[in-house]
Protein backbone atom coordinates (compact mmCIF):
# COMPACT_ATOMS: atom_id res chain seq x y z
CA UNK A 1 0.00 0.00 0.00
CA UNK A 2 1.00 3.48 -1.08
CA UNK A 3 0.08 6.93 0.19
CA UNK A 4 -1.23 8.79 -2.47
CA UNK A 5 0.42 11.94 -1.08
CA UNK A 6 -2.98 14.01 0.44
CA UNK A 7 -5.22 10.61 1.80
CA UNK A 8 -5.81 10.05 5.30
CA UNK A 9 -5.48 6.66 4.86
CA UNK A 10 -3.67 4.25 2.81
CA UNK A 11 -4.38 3.26 -0.67
CA UNK A 12 -2.84 1.83 -3.60
CA UNK A 13 -1.67 2.77 -7.09
CA UNK A 14 -4.63 2.19 -8.47
CA UNK A 15 -7.00 4.37 -6.49
CA UNK A 16 -4.42 7.14 -7.93
CA UNK A 17 -4.81 6.04 -11.63
CA UNK A 18 -8.51 5.63 -11.45
CA UNK A 19 -9.10 8.76 -10.38
CA UNK A 20 -6.79 11.74 -9.55
CA UNK A 21 -5.15 11.13 -12.93
CA UNK A 22 -8.32 10.43 -15.19
CA UNK A 23 -9.28 14.02 -13.87
CA UNK A 24 -5.81 15.58 -14.95
CA UNK A 25 -6.02 14.32 -18.67
CA UNK A 26 -9.58 15.66 -18.57
CA UNK A 27 -9.22 19.12 -17.18
CA UNK A 28 -5.58 19.11 -19.79
CA UNK A 29 -7.86 18.02 -22.09
CA UNK A 30 -10.05 21.03 -21.42
CA UNK A 31 -7.63 23.58 -21.73
CA UNK A 32 -6.15 22.75 -24.74
CA UNK A 33 -9.58 22.52 -26.55
CA UNK A 34 -10.11 26.41 -25.37
CA UNK A 35 -6.95 27.24 -26.54
CA UNK A 36 -6.80 25.94 -29.53
CA UNK A 37 -10.74 27.11 -30.09
CA UNK A 38 -9.14 31.02 -29.27
CA UNK A 39 -6.55 30.39 -32.32
CA UNK A 40 -9.48 29.53 -34.21
CA UNK A 41 -11.51 32.05 -33.21
CA UNK A 42 -12.22 33.82 -36.76
CA UNK A 43 -14.13 30.44 -38.11
CA UNK A 44 -15.81 29.09 -35.23
CA UNK A 45 -16.93 30.62 -31.64
CA UNK A 46 -17.00 28.98 -28.20
CA UNK A 47 -19.27 30.21 -25.58
CA UNK A 48 -18.59 28.40 -22.14
CA UNK A 49 -21.41 28.92 -19.11
CA UNK A 50 -21.81 27.43 -16.30
CA UNK A 51 -22.36 28.22 -12.57
CA UNK A 52 -19.06 29.98 -12.06
CA UNK A 53 -14.59 30.34 -12.83
CA UNK A 54 -13.80 27.05 -12.62
CA UNK A 55 -10.65 26.28 -10.50
CA UNK A 56 -8.24 24.15 -12.48
CA UNK A 57 -6.21 22.15 -9.91
CA UNK A 58 -2.90 20.98 -11.24
CA UNK A 59 -3.11 18.25 -8.29
CA UNK A 60 -5.90 16.90 -6.15
CA UNK A 61 -5.58 16.23 -2.64
CA UNK A 62 -8.07 14.68 -0.21
CA UNK A 63 -6.96 17.14 2.49
CA UNK A 64 -7.68 20.02 0.61
CA UNK A 65 -11.15 19.10 -0.87
CA UNK A 66 -12.34 17.97 2.51
CA UNK A 67 -11.28 21.44 3.93
CA UNK A 68 -12.62 23.04 1.15
CA UNK A 69 -16.23 20.77 0.64
CA UNK A 70 -16.45 21.05 5.13
CA UNK A 71 -16.82 17.61 4.83
CA UNK A 72 -15.48 14.31 7.14
CA UNK A 73 -13.98 11.49 5.68
CA UNK A 74 -15.68 8.03 6.32
CA UNK A 75 -13.03 6.17 8.63
CA UNK A 76 -11.40 3.07 7.61
CA UNK A 77 -13.22 1.01 10.26
CA UNK A 78 -16.92 1.48 8.55
CA UNK A 79 -15.36 -0.54 5.54
CA UNK A 80 -16.19 -4.13 5.39
CA UNK A 81 -14.93 -4.90 2.07
CA UNK A 82 -12.29 -8.04 1.66
CA UNK A 83 -9.28 -6.45 0.49
CA UNK A 84 -9.40 -9.25 -1.71
CA UNK A 85 -12.56 -9.36 -4.39
CA UNK A 86 -14.44 -12.81 -4.29
CA UNK A 87 -13.87 -14.71 -6.95
CA UNK A 88 -16.94 -14.61 -9.40
CA UNK A 89 -17.80 -18.76 -10.27
CA UNK A 90 -20.67 -17.54 -12.20
CA UNK A 91 -21.87 -18.10 -15.29
CA UNK A 92 -24.62 -16.64 -17.87
CA UNK A 93 -27.77 -18.34 -17.88
CA UNK A 94 -27.16 -19.94 -14.04
CA UNK A 95 -30.89 -18.93 -12.10
CA UNK A 96 -30.77 -18.13 -8.53
CA UNK A 97 -32.95 -16.18 -6.25
CA UNK A 98 -32.77 -11.81 -5.96
CA UNK A 99 -34.40 -9.56 -4.46
CA UNK A 100 -36.55 -7.28 -6.56
CA UNK A 101 -34.31 -3.89 -6.78
CA UNK A 102 -37.52 -1.88 -7.53
CA UNK A 103 -39.33 -3.63 -4.65
CA UNK A 104 -37.25 -4.58 -1.59
CA UNK A 105 -39.60 -6.75 0.26
CA UNK A 106 -40.04 -9.18 -3.34
CA UNK A 107 -37.60 -11.92 -3.78
CA UNK A 108 -37.58 -13.34 -7.21
CA UNK A 109 -35.84 -15.73 -9.87
CA UNK A 110 -33.02 -14.01 -11.99
CA UNK A 111 -31.18 -15.32 -14.40
CA UNK A 112 -27.38 -14.24 -14.98
CA UNK A 113 -27.30 -12.35 -17.91
CA UNK A 114 -23.74 -10.63 -17.62
CA UNK A 115 -19.94 -10.65 -15.93
CA UNK A 116 -17.24 -8.12 -14.78
CA UNK A 117 -15.39 -8.91 -11.96
CA UNK A 118 -16.71 -9.48 -9.01
CA UNK A 119 -19.98 -8.62 -10.35
CA UNK A 120 -23.21 -9.92 -11.99
CA UNK A 121 -25.99 -8.44 -14.11
CA UNK A 122 -28.96 -10.37 -13.67
CA UNK A 123 -32.56 -9.85 -14.81
CA UNK A 124 -35.64 -10.82 -12.71
CA UNK A 125 -37.30 -13.52 -14.91
CA UNK A 126 -40.53 -12.24 -16.68
CA UNK A 127 -38.95 -8.57 -17.16
CA UNK A 128 -36.74 -7.33 -19.91
CA UNK A 129 -33.43 -6.06 -20.46
CA UNK A 130 -34.24 -2.15 -19.30
CA UNK A 131 -34.73 -3.83 -15.80
CA UNK A 132 -31.16 -5.23 -15.52
CA UNK A 133 -29.53 -4.67 -12.41
CA UNK A 134 -26.16 -5.59 -11.18
CA UNK A 135 -25.13 -7.14 -7.44
CA UNK A 136 -21.30 -8.29 -6.21
CA UNK A 137 -21.27 -12.36 -6.03
CA UNK A 138 -21.30 -11.60 -2.32
CA UNK A 139 -24.06 -10.04 -1.54
CA UNK A 140 -26.93 -10.40 0.54
CA UNK A 141 -29.19 -9.74 -2.34
CA UNK A 142 -28.99 -13.16 -3.91
CA UNK A 143 -29.48 -16.86 -2.77
CA UNK A 144 -29.11 -20.12 -3.85
CA UNK A 145 -32.18 -21.54 -5.48
CA UNK A 146 -34.48 -22.84 -2.79
CA UNK A 147 -32.79 -20.48 -0.47
CA UNK A 148 -36.63 -18.98 0.12
CA UNK A 149 -38.55 -22.33 0.69
CA UNK A 150 -36.40 -23.61 2.87
CA UNK A 151 -36.49 -19.91 4.53
CA UNK A 152 -40.59 -20.77 4.80
CA UNK A 153 -41.11 -17.44 2.24
CA UNK A 154 -42.79 -17.40 -1.03
CA UNK A 155 -40.49 -16.12 -4.53
CA UNK A 156 -42.92 -13.24 -6.04
CA UNK A 157 -42.91 -12.27 -9.76
CA UNK A 158 -40.63 -9.37 -10.57
CA UNK A 159 -42.58 -5.61 -9.80
CA UNK A 160 -44.72 -4.88 -12.85
CA UNK A 161 -44.83 -8.39 -14.20
CA UNK A 162 -48.43 -9.19 -15.81
CA UNK A 163 -46.83 -13.23 -16.31
CA UNK A 164 -48.96 -15.13 -13.19
CA UNK A 165 -47.23 -17.90 -13.81
CA UNK A 166 -45.98 -19.28 -10.95
CA UNK A 167 -42.24 -19.56 -10.10
CA UNK A 168 -41.76 -23.28 -9.47
CA UNK A 169 -43.27 -23.63 -12.87
CA UNK A 170 -40.84 -20.57 -14.16
CA UNK A 171 -38.14 -23.23 -13.07
CA UNK A 172 -38.96 -26.72 -14.40
CA UNK A 173 -39.84 -24.45 -17.90
CA UNK A 174 -36.58 -23.81 -17.55
CA UNK A 175 -37.49 -19.91 -18.10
Amino acid sequence: MNDCGGCQIDCSDPCRTFTQQPMLNMVRTALKDHKDSKKDKASRSMSLTGPGPVKVMESFTWEEYLKDTSSVPAPPSCFKQSRIPPSNDFKVGMKLEARDPRNSTSTCIATVMGLMGARLRLRLDGSDSTNDFWRLVDSADIQPIGTCEKNGDMLQPPLGTSDVTSPPQLIRAGV
